[in-house]
């Protein structure tokens, strides 16, 4: 499903989503020692992170709206 106000029941996948403190910093991106580094899907993901960098630069997608470095 698409990002858009017509889906209201889309939901990521389970795999991509955590229950633990995402360790984001003041300006809102996530640290070294994040679980969501690497956890997150291709699906419906910009190929830009909000810094305008190149996502995934790991194994995997981030989670969220950062790509940790």
């Amino acid at each position: 499903c698409r990002a858009h106000y017509r889906y209201r029941h889309c939901f990521p996948s389970v795999g991509a989503n955590i229950s633990d403190n995402p360790q984001l910093n003041a300006t809102w991106h996530i640290s070294a020692a994040s679980p969501c580094i690497n956890k997150g899907t291709s699906t419906e993901a910009p190929p830009k992170d909000m810094d305008g960098e190149a996502r995934p630069k790991g194994a995997a997608i981030d989670i969220g709206a950062d790509e940790a470095q």
